[in-house]
């Protein structure tokens, strides 16, 4: 981890000097998520915050939807869950933006596990819904996932309403 942080804010300092700002959003990016490899969550939040400043900055709107996906995961590990879902929702206003309909997926996944684990079945179930029908053919593991995390509230709420 020490190496990559080395080289990504070397990074950072040659594209400063060279006058790369619209690259600057990336390289944030990749240096939150080290951090929260690491767990360090207040490093990876401003790095990730950084990111989004860059990218802004840049008109680089395409690339801030898995920025804030991202937070919207360290937030979820810090069982943040009002953060969480806020930086999701706000990940998936930018999906459908942006036109990355396919980056759906994964962040409605995100929020109905939040939802499970605040035990609101109904909107996990709801979101598990949303995450299936819009993932892509090609993303079938990701979607047998979802799947099983869906059948597993569904009988949950089943054993629930006996």
């Amino acid at each position: 981890w020490n190496e990559a942080l080395e080289n990504y804010k070397e990074a950072v300092r040659l594209k400063e000097q060279t006058g790369q700002i619209h690259k600057l959003g990336g390289t944030y990016h990749q240096v939150g998520s080290v951090y929260g490899e690491q767990r360090k969550w207040n490093e990876a939040l401003e790095n990730y915050k950084e990111a989004i400043n860059f990218n802004e900055q840049t008109g680089q709107i395409h690339v801030l939807g898995s920025t804030y996906h991202q937070i919207g995961r360290i937030y979820e590990e810090q069982r943040k869950w009002n953060e969480a879902l806020e930086n999701y929702k706000k990940a998936i206003r930018l999906f459908e933006q942006t036109g990355q309909m396919h980056e759906l997926g994964g962040t409605y996944h995100q929020i109905g596990r939040i939802y499970e684990k605040q035990e609101n079945l109904t909107l996990a179930i709801e979101y598990y819904q949303k995450a299936l029908s819009s993932l892509e053919a090609y993303q079938e593991a990701e979607k047998k996932g979802i799947s099983e995390s869906l059948e597993r509230v569904l009988n949950e709420n089943f054993i629930q309403n006996e």
